[in-house]
């Protein structure tokens, strides 16, 4: 920390005209910088010219008996070229000295974010900070909200989206909330299509589009998004490519608040196993499938009742339709 010492000082003095004729701030140049000051830049990352504002904004520092406020630990980074001035104008008459007002501030360096305002999250006011804490963050991607214990396994950013779409929270009517298990989280990203190394919210949803269920692959029709990791379980040329407009695999399967195990999108028939009561759902005496309904027969591969797929050494199974059947098979 000593070698800094002499370079912050240099960032210091070649700060724009209008930060010197702030007379207080001016001050600070002529102070010893605190060891505080340097252990909180160096926790937060904070660029060596936001120095002179962290001699103040410090956490835990007192001016006059009033505690001041800080940026917290999880604040908007700052780099070669972003500083806190970039921002902030001590002389400014804004609220919190900003140059510029959320969110024309914000869209000077995130212009490709504007439309979210077409979106449904663009009906909480067209302010970034609706979501967004740039200072004193709750969470990852700097939420201003944060949701209760998530799983390790789950990336930060599911916490930020089931914040709102919770039981509780705002978006109460679009929630997780079936009791079998949704399209899982926190597992690895078999592709470079989309973005993280491990499957979360925004894998397949951008909170920032307008477009149909903010996701960031079309699915009606084809089922493009789905394919893009599911590419072995294309229906083309299948008798279970239903023409449907959430496309062909969400006619029988949903990532969210499904009725059944296996992402199943419809009301499960009687049966005794996974795939008997899948099958059913269609291929039974009084729905679509009728005519190709028949009894299964025992004597060849069994099926894993978690799963819904053929049993893997070790594992305990019984027979059931996928024993002798390929429901994603072409042929």
């Amino acid at each position: 920390m000593k070698r800094l010492l002499p370079i912050v000082l240099v960032s210091l003095v070649s700060f724009p005209p209008a930060f010197g004729k702030a007379n207080k701030c001016t001050t600070v140049l002529k102070k010893p910088i605190p060891q505080e000051t340097l252990d909180y830049a160096k926790l937060i990352n904070a660029n060596e010219s936001d120095i002179a504002c962290l001699s103040c904004h410090f956490a835990g520092n007192v001016i006059n008996g009033k505690e001041v406020r800080d940026i917290g630990i999880l604040t908007h980074p700052t780099g070669n070229k972003l500083k806190c001035i970039t921002c902030h104008d001590v002389n400014s008459n804004n609220k919190h000295f900003l140059r510029k007002e959320d969110p024309e501030l914000c869209l000077d360096c995130h212009k490709e974010k504007v439309v979210v305002f077409k979106g449904p999250h663009g009906k909480l006011g067209r302010k970034c900070s609706k979501c967004h804490s740039v200072h004193n963050a709750q969470g990852g991607y700097l939420s201003r909200v944060v949701y209760g214990e998530i799983s390790p396994m789950e990336p930060p950013v599911d916490g930020f989206c089931l914040a709102c779409h919770d039981p509780e929270g705002m978006a109460e009517h679009k929630v997780l909330q079936s009791i079998y298990n949704e399209h899982p989280l926190g597992v690895k990203n078999p592709t470079t299509k989309l973005p993280g190394k491990r499957i979360s919210c925004i894998t397949c949803h951008d909170s920032h589009t307008y477009k149909e269920k903010l996701l960031r692959i079309p699915v009606k029709g084809n089922s493009e998004l789905c394919l893009v990791c599911h590419s072995d379980k294309n229906l083309k040329g299948s008798h279970h490519n239903l023409s449907t407009d959430k496309g062909a695999c969400l006619a029988c399967h949903t990532p969210h608040n499904p009725e059944y195990k296996v992402l199943w999108s419809k009301k499960p028939a009687k049966g005794r196993t996974i795939n008997e009561r899948m099958c059913g759902s269609c291929h039974n005496t009084t729905n679509c499938a009728e005519k190709l309904h028949t009894p299964v027969k025992a004597g060849l591969p069994l099926i894993n009742q978690m799963t819904g797929h053929p049993v893997k050494s070790g594992e305990t199974g019984i027979v059931d339709c996928v024993t002798c059947h390929n429901p994603h098979n072409v042929k």
